[in-house]
């Protein structure tokens, strides 16, 4: 039987979830404009409005803890061969800031599962209160811009992937074309609104005011005073979902134990 720390079944069940999070802010963004800022909150919102929402939307959270143990992964034990250069080191700190991004996006739902529910129209606040609090550490302005430029780092790092198709590999032969075509559309779609975020961070840290950081769905919003922008950025977000569950069937993941594996390490450099 197959253990849960397996390296495949966790990144399958974490591709999922994360599509699934993904097609609702896009469809939320669409759908009801006035509600794109709450961002998560909105999405925890309609997941749990759904019959069996509270099964449902653990069982995505779960899945997203799933995909933040299988990025953290890749980038502590180099599983995608990305090197130990500058360069490679780079692709994989942004692996493991993903997977701390999403624990932190399960932790923030399963606070909701309890209970916490956000007030209506009370906006994507995570990164406000996240920015408020580095804001008043020791040079707190120096940390934010060091996320502003990670956020602008990834976003640069989709467009590479959509320009270059480098996000196919590791793909099955299986996958028919058009899955290369949603990728490319939904990761350009992603680094747009990881450079709003980016740049809003850039922004909170210049003006040292916390209100300033944006999260996805804050991000998204930024652009409804565009409509064209806006609708074409919102149903990218759709596609990188759809994308994101095409992944969860096609991406060949080796069957690493992630457990055994890190028990090792630590041996390792425990010796």
């Amino acid at each position: 039987m197959a253990k849960i720390s397996r390296l495949d079944w966790l990144a399958k069940f974490g591709f999922a979830a994360r599509g699934v999070l993904y097609i609702l802010l896009g469809w939320i963004a669409l759908n009801t404009r006035s509600r794109t800022d709450e961002g998560q909150g909105a999405v925890f919102d309609t997941l749990h409005d759904m019959p069996a929402g509270s099964l449902i939307l653990g069982a995505t959270l779960v899945g997203l803890v799933a995909y933040g143990i299988y990025r953290l992964a890749c980038g502590v034990f180099d599983i995608d061969h990305k090197g130990s250069e500058p360069k490679g080191l780079g692709g994989r700190a942004l692996q493991v800031g993903s997977g701390f991004t999403h624990l932190f996006l399960a932790f923030t739902g399963w606070k909701y599962l309890q209970g916490a529910k956000p007030a209506n129209n009370a906006g994507d606040r995570t990164s406000e209160q996240a920015a408020q609090t580095v804001l008043s550490m020791p040079m707190g302005s120096w940390v934010l811009i060091l996320v502003g430029i990670v956020f602008f780092g990834a976003a640069a790092e989709q467009l590479r992937k959509a320009w270059r198709k480098s996000h196919m590999k590791g793909c099955s032969a299986e996958a028919p074309p058009f899955v290369c075509t949603i990728g490319q559309i939904g990761l350009a779609s992603r680094a747009v609104v990881f450079a709003i975020v980016g740049w809003s961070f850039l922004r909170a840290a210049w003006t040292e005011d916390h209100h300033a950081a944006r999260g996805l769905g804050s991000a998204l919003a930024a652009l409804r005073g565009h409509d064209t922008a806006y609708v074409l950025a919102a149903a990218g977000m759709i596609l990188f979902g759809v994308f994101s569950l095409l992944l969860a069937r096609y991406r060949i993941v080796p069957p690493v134990d992630v457990v055994k594996a890190g028990r090792a390490k630590a041996a390792a450099l425990a010796s």
